[in-house]
């Protein structure tokens, strides 16, 4: 699997109409293309154990699980992965997507968002723990959560910093910078 980009998407898109702030990303998932889970050996067993939190996911099919069992497309999981990383994380989060582009086995995947660096972690994280999972290799998740918490509460003491600072006093000088008042 390649990811071929990933960007993050702010305001209007094609997406979504209402959801403003999406990441994007572009896979390559090469001879998987023709791999539904249910011919991996082990694959559903291993993702189970890993992450047995996505029984609770539901499709059109009924649970994820049964669908994976049934035998689905790779992205699928790597969707339904990138979502409830962040949900473990305390990021619930309202939308995704996955588009076939006109080449075969590339897809763009699209969620949105309540932190930007949190999502781009989960979505580059869900694609590497799929990998793991087909090579069965050892996988901690327990990092991917703690680093996504780690990202949010950065983020969130960023922005409350900023609204604490836009409440200090200034006033410009002509053609000098910005010298803030001390008021006492």
């Amino acid at each position: 699997m390649e990811i071929e980009k990933i960007q993050v998407l702010n305001g209007s898109n094609v997406w979504n109409t209402n959801a403003k702030k999406l990441i994007q990303m572009t896979l390559n998932i090469g001879d998987f293309e023709s791999t539904p889970t249910n011919t991996i050996n082990g694959f559903s067993d291993r993702l189970k154990a890993l992450i047995p939190s996505l029984y609770s996911h539901k499709n059109s099919e009924g649970g994820f699980f049964q669908s994976v069992d049934k035998g689905i497309s790779i992205v699928k999981v790597i969707q339904h992965i990138a979502l409830e990383l962040q949900s473990l994380a305390g990021m619930q989060t309202e939308f995704s997507r996955i588009e076939q582009t006109d080449k075969i086995g590339i897809y763009n995947l699209v969620f949105s968002y309540i932190d930007e660096d949190a999502c781009m972690y989960a979505t580059l994280a869900s694609v590497e723990i799929v990998e793991a999972l087909i090579k069965e290799k050892p996988y901690f998740i327990r990092h991917d959560i703690d680093r996504l918490k780690c990202l949010f509460e950065q983020n969130q003491t960023l922005k409350q910093a900023i609204k604490a600072a836009e409440k200090v006093p200034y006033f410009r000088l002509s053609n000098h910078p910005v010298q803030l008042s001390r008021v006492v």
